[in-house]
């Protein structure tokens, strides 16, 4: 084993080394966009970003997904797949998958492996997960939410505060100076 330069000049950033950092600072969700709708036994997704063990992933234009017709529920999965090609002029590491269950509770668990560790090769979210009937979808019961902070440098939480700090610990900074503002192992972000 060797000590190697990631963020270095003229050193490959590789999608696994970029992969562990966003893995480890942001949860799955989205990034932008990918708005949903749908229209009998179709349901579209539409432009935008989303982050997926730590893996940024784009849609460029509206995605038209056709889900079964029947009594139940539908959970559209995306599906990371390290063992597909990747190129300059092909890319078959990504893909999407219609499950169909009587309830919600029924859903498999999603495969969600350390494909950035270099163990696994297929990682798994759900996009949505769809009410349908015979006659299509009747309405969205989930969706992928926003992308977040995870909880980092042992933080409790990450949430704002009212004082116009994020705050990433469990006590809030007040105005003023003195011992009491920001305590050991604690950090405060002030946005405006």
């Amino acid at each position: 084993m060797a000590l190697f330069g990631v963020t270095f000049e003229n050193q490959l950033l590789a999608e696994m080394d970029d992969g562990n950092l966003q893995e480890f600072l942001l949860k799955d969700g989205v990034i932008r966009g990918l708005t949903l709708s749908y229209n009998g036994s179709n349901l579209t997704i539409d432009a935008g970003y989303l982050i997926a063990a730590g893996r940024l992933i784009g849609n460029d234009a509206a995605l038209t997904i056709a889900v079964p017709a029947s009594a139940g529920y539908a959970r559209i999965v995306l599906i990371i797949d390290l063992t597909g090609t990747a190129t300059d002029s092909v890319f078959t590491q990504l893909s999407t998958r219609v499950d169909s269950e009587a309830s919600v509770s029924d859903f498999p668990a999603l495969t969600q492996g350390d494909i950035n560790g270099g163990v696994d090769t297929t990682y798994e979210i759900a996009l949505a997960i769809v009410q349908t009937s015979a006659s299509g979808i009747t309405g969205i019961t989930s969706q992928l939410g926003a992308a977040g902070l995870k909880s980092i440098l042992g933080a409790k939480s990450v949430t704002a505060a009212a004082n116009g700090f994020i705050k990433m610990g469990t006590a809030t900074p007040t105005a003023g100076t003195g011992t009491n503002q920001i305590q050991p192992g604690e950090i405060y972000l002030k946005y405006s």
